[in-house]
């Protein structure tokens, strides 16, 4: 089995990978993310305030416009280092 180690976590990789459970699969996965963005659209624009952090501003303003996930990496490089381990690993 494979996993990720997330602060001393471990994760399975088949609750990485949404899209490929049974239970899921990539129809409910598609509209689990609808959810999720309408969610935000609606709740976001209420912080779009003077005085707020021009990346906050960024970022706001990137998902009211659906953007993509390249986009948020400009605004927010993602540096930190992740690996995936097999329970092999372990022994």
């Amino acid at each position: 089995m494979h996993y990720l180690t997330i602060e001393g976590a471990k994760i399975p990789s088949r609750f990485l990978q949404v899209h490929k459970q049974t239970e899921v699969d990539t129809a409910g996965y598609d509209a689990g993310a609808e959810i999720l963005y309408d969610f935000f659209r609606s709740e976001l624009q209420k912080y779009l305030v003077p005085g707020l952090h021009p990346t906050g501003q960024r970022i706001i303003e990137t998902c009211l416009r659906g953007g993509s996930v390249e986009e948020y990496l400009e605004i927010i490089p993602m540096d930190y280092q992740y690996t995936f381990s097999n329970s092999d690993d372990m022994h």
